[in-house]
């Protein structure tokens, strides 16, 4: 059924195709095909039409040249002859398929040469030939094609046959398919190479945004296909992608201009095309007034013919960057090629090369259908600014001579005969070789890998202005690649940008090919739902990293708890606590503040104790005034732990400043209520009022403080103290280290300190109306009134402030404010008179204004007034002092309570009342 078909594709095509075409051939014991293109395919006519450049006919030399270079070494196949069979491809796939059908084994023609022409006969129906110098000998390999549209017809047809192909120029990724193309090679690197070149070139210069275009083939398809796979991999992003037509209608290239100017900012562009694209893209760009707008990036679709794909387009592929496949100029060959008697080749496309790129000489050229015709000639036109890839066909030769001298030297062991021919005739072993050896050609070191590809090298040449119409083809650098490695891009000379009115030369500040520029500092970047490399900026805040590769404002408390960006915005650092201390500006300020209120007490206290005895500190209430103090010297310490480093011990101790104010304003609720209880008893009664005593206030105190004790235990067992950080506000790089208060915490303890405060200033209002020379009442009203203003300007503060470090002065202001106060108002009048004012000038006695209502009380109850005094009595007389009228802080309940429970003090009274009378009026009050 395999030959069947077979048979049937030689029957299809052979009788239309084989006598027509055109082949240049040498006989020889092993035959290499050859399949070059030497005119262009006319797509009107449907056949060959204009000739090709001079390359076209150096790549068909080149091949004759190793082929007889290789005939002349006996080191390398010796005693046998290596001939070619070369057929003119036309850059055309079903040319060259018909080309191809001439290399089938089975229907290898004999030439019988006849005065009618050639008349073909198939091998398969005439077993031997009439003359065996006429029979077409087997063909081993084939050298070519060189497109790779082209290369896949021709291996698609070989490979059914089992004959190796090796392409000197064809680069289509798909041709590496060794499923489908076994018996391929080829001397250049496939197209993935250079697209991964390309995303080098791109990378090395910034340019994230290029539109494309390809041609509408295999070559063109298959290698943009490659091309978008990488760059969406490498960020880079795709504006316009266009198919450039090998059959334009009119204005198509116009239109396919204008599809690339509605991407400005895709200055860059991709070519994967073939030359006739290059040159119809050209023409269009120049016709449109669309010169320097664009930066080209071409393949070595472009880059293998240089300036030939552009002809008289030259200023509008200006700054072109093409890629060429590394291809040293073969030295040997340019001489003899120069050299050679174009009238003694045997090529049978010589004379039309000559006749358009020869100088005048004298040669005669012979022609099967036109005769001999005579011309003169010098020598081929200078070629040395064109591109040179002939090497790449003497090392296509070259792998195949190699092998076949391995295939003879293991397997005929150095006979050549009709065993030996089988051996050579063996595609199936020769491909083996193929793969497995290596050589040195003029190349450098090639080798094939398991697909039959090389290793990846390329020129890379930008087409640059040298004058107003002068241009030139410059190698600026190169990229290589082990086999799928990542490759090494070198740019050895300063590249050329040009605009319509200048160049300039640099590498370093090129033109921009981007879809949108870089964000600023701190700005992330919302990339559009189309192209990921189009986006719009986003200014992150304050308090937000740029992450997720800058696309994404993150909040750093959604990183790390605590944390802040750092300055280059990309990571989160942890951001040190703060707290309020003593160090501080304000700390320094308040702590002295509280240690001279801690001497000032300690001082009051000791001045008291010394005092102890003294009728004033008697008549004071005195136990209720150390308890006051006592509260007083509690309220300064605990301001010390609100301005130490917080800790749990710290944390501790600052809940007890509930203790102090209930300490102080306890104990002036317990006094105020009792003088309060005093008077208005003593106003409708002269009986005495309950609980009245020094021990039953000092216990009615306690059991008023206790309470305040039960409640801050309380609060601990609900909110254990504990140091704690906190961000009060997430838009600023400040964290605190506090104390964990909550607001139930601090409710439960202020809120029974307000009404401590309340009731007294409630009393201390009812006691406003005392005798005229009770006034330590006023001080006490002055005391509590002022306290109650600073807890309930306090509270609001400590409840809304969001700063730590602000509660904490807040609580040692408040606190510091209630102290002074009441050493001020309780205290300080009391040890003023004590120490300035002596006892005999100390007159303590009752108010005129009062002693006739205490005189009346004591009638109605029987008793004298002295008695009825010693029971109830209402005020303490005023104390002149140097002419002043200086009206003690005394506390008469204190003295009364003095008098009924020690005789003593009764006797202190009675001595103070009979001085009642010697009261002198001073200028001012203590």
């Amino acid at each position: 059924m395999f030959f069947s078909v077979r048979n049937l594709i030689f029957a299809l095509l052979c009788c239309t195709v084989c006598q027509s075409l055109v082949r240049y051939e040498k006989k020889g014991d092993l035959m290499l095909g050859g399949l070059f293109p030497l005119h262009e395919y006319n797509h009107t006519l449907a056949q060959c039409g204009s000739l090709l450049g001079l390359n076209a006919l150096k790549m068909v030399e080149a091949m004759v040249f190793a082929v007889e270079e290789v005939n002349r070494n006996e080191t390398i196949l010796p005693n046998i002859t290596v001939g070619f069979e070369i057929y003119d491809t036309c850059n055309y796939p079903s040319v060259t398929l018909e080309s191809t059908l001439h290399f089938i084994p089975s229907q290898r023609e004999f030439i019988c040469r006849h005065s009618s022409g050639f008349q073909v006969q198939s091998l398969a129906e005439n077993k031997s030939c009439p003359d065996p110098g006429q029979c077409a000998e087997h063909i081993v390999g084939v050298i070519g094609a060189r497109r790779s549209s082209c290369s896949v017809q021709a291996t698609t047809l070989l490979g059914l046959y089992w004959i190796p192909q090796i392409s000197y120029m064809s680069t289509d990724d798909e041709l590496s398919n060794t499923a489908k193309y076994p018996y391929f090679l080829r001397t250049v690197p496939p197209s993935r190479y250079q697209v991964k070149a390309m995303i080098d070139v791109l990378h090395r210069f910034n340019w994230t945004f290029v539109s494309a275009l390809h041609s509408d083939d295999n070559y063109g398809q298959n290698g943009i296909a490659v091309f978008e796979r990488l760059a969406s991999q490498k960020g880079i992003c795709i504006g316009a992608s266009v198919s450039l037509s090998s059959r334009p209608l009119s204005g198509y290239y116009e239109d396919v201009v204008r599809a690339l100017e509605k991407y400005a900012n895709a200055k860059v562009v991709i070519v994967f095309a073939q030359p006739e694209h290059v040159q119809y893209l050209m023409t269009a760009v120049e016709r449109s007034g669309a010169s320097g707008k664009f930066i080209w990036l071409a393949s070595d679709g472009w880059g293998n013919y240089g300036l030939d794909a552009i002809t008289g387009n030259e200023r509008a592929a200006t700054g072109a960057l093409m890629l060429r496949q590394y291809a040293v100029t073969a030295v040997e060959f340019e001489k003899h090629f120069h050299s050679m008697c174009p009238f003694k080749s045997d090529n049978p496309w010589m004379q039309e090369f000559v006749q358009q790129y020869g100088d005048d000489c004298v040669g005669v050229f012979h022609n099967s259908s036109n005769g001999n015709a005579t011309h003169e000639f010098k020598g081929f036109l200078n070629d040395s600014d064109t591109v040179h890839q002939e090497s790449l066909v003497i090392d296509s030769v070259l792998a195949f001579v190699h092998s076949m001298d391995l295939i003879y030297r293991e397997h005929c062991q150095g006979h050549w005969d009709a065993h030996c021919v089988v051996f050579m005739s063996n595609g199936k072993l020769l491909i083996k070789y193929l793969l497995s050896e290596s050589f040195t050609g003029p190349n450098g070191y090639v080798r094939f890998d398991q697909n039959g590809d090389v290793r990846g090298r390329y020129f890379i040449d930008q087409i640059q202005r040298t004058s107003d119409r002068d241009y030139e083809v410059v190698t600026v650098g190169g990229w290589w690649a082990e086999f799928e490695d990542e490759g090494t891009l070198d740019i050895r000379r300063e590249l050329q940008w040009c605009n319509r009115t200048h160049c300039v030369h640099s590498n370093e500040h090129v033109p921009e090919s981007v879809c949108s520029k870089p964000c600023q500092f701190g700005q992330a970047k919302m990339v559009t739902v189309q192209r990921e490399c189009c986006w719009v900026c986003i200014q992150c805040q304050s308090w937000q990293i740029v992450a997720d590769n800058g696309t994404t404002c993150r909040d750093c408390s959604a990183e790390e708890e605590y944390s802040w960006p750092n300055e280059e915005k990309t990571e989160c650092e942890q951001i040190a606590p703060s707290y309020f201390h003593i160090t501080d500006t304000a700390g320094i300020f308040l702590a002295t503040l509280t240690s001279v209120g801690i001497v000032l007490t300690i001082c009051s206290v000791a001045f008291y104790i010394s005092y102890n005895e003294h009728l004033l500190i008697k008549a004071s209430s005195r136990e209720l005034s150390y308890i006051i103090l006592a509260g007083v010297l509690v309220a300064y310490i605990i301001n010390y732990t609100f301005m130490m480093t917080p800790s749990t011990a710290v944390c501790f101790g600052q809940r007890w400043i509930g203790l102090a104010m209930a300490m102080i304003y306890g104990t002036l609720t317990t006094k105020t209520n009792r003088v309060y209880r005093i008077f208005k008893s003593g106003k409708t009664s002269a009986k005495r009022p309950r609980f009245i005593s020094p021990c039953s206030q000092v216990i009615i105190a306690s059991i008023i403080i206790s309470v305040q004790v039960v409640l801050i235990v309380i609060a601990l067992v609900i909110q254990p103290p504990a140091a704690v950080l906190s961000m009060p506000d997430p838009t600023r790089p400040f964290v605190e280290l506090r104390c964990a208060d909550t607001e139930v915490a601090f409710f439960i303890y202020a809120f029974y300190s307000l009404i401590l405060i309340s009731v007294c200033s409630y009393e201390a209002f009812k006691t406003r109306r005392l005798p005229n020379n009770y006034n330590e009442s006023k001080f006490i009203t002055f005391d509590i009134f002022t306290s109650l203003v600073v807890l309930l300007a306090f509270m609001p503060s400590y409840v809304f402030s969001i700063s730590a470090a602000h509660v904490c002065v807040y609580v040692i202001m408040a606190s510091l404010i209630d102290a002074y106060v009441t050493l001020a108002c309780l205290f300080l009048p009391k040890i003023y008179a004590v120490k300035f004012v002596s006892e005999g000038e100390m007159h303590l006695g009752y108010g005129s204004s009062y002693r006739s209502a205490f005189q009346a009380q004591a009638g109605q109850t029987n008793q004298s007034p002295d008695r009825a005094n010693r029971v109830n009595p209402e005020g303490c007389s005023g104390t002149d002092v140097g002419g002043k009228n200086c009206q003690i802080c005394c506390c008469c309940q204190g003295q009364t309570n003095n008098a009924v429970d020690n005789d003593e003090d009764i006797k202190s009274e009675e001595k103070a009342n009979k001085q009642s009378n010697h009261t002198v009026t001073k200028d001012s009050d203590i």
